[in-house]
């Protein structure tokens, strides 16, 4: 896949400068594979974690006090996600 056709996944971008930073820091952190559907964290949890996405799309979504899903953004490549939950505690 180009790097084109990356920009086109997912609803938000990082600088091209901090994806280049943390491609050449990938050392420190682990690589990991999910299975489609696997949840990373829920709502209101506290994470120690926070992932950088190489390839696919990570969806990020709440749920309403009604219990309806709310998508509220898609990561594709060079996204990271999960950093909230690592970070604000």
């Amino acid at each position: 896949m180009s790097r084109r056709s990356k920009k086109t996944l997912g609803t938000w971008r990082i600088d091209r400068d901090l994806v280049e930073m943390l491609i050449e820091h990938a050392a420190y952190g682990r690589r990991r594979k999910f299975k489609k559907n696997t949840v990373l964290y829920e709502q209101g949890e506290i994470s120690s974690r926070f992932y950088f996405v190489l390839k696919g799309l990570v969806q990020i979504s709440i749920f309403r006090v009604d219990g309806a899903e709310v998508v509220l953004e898609l990561m594709g490549p060079d996204t990271i996600c999960g950093e909230g939950a690592a970070f604000d505690g």
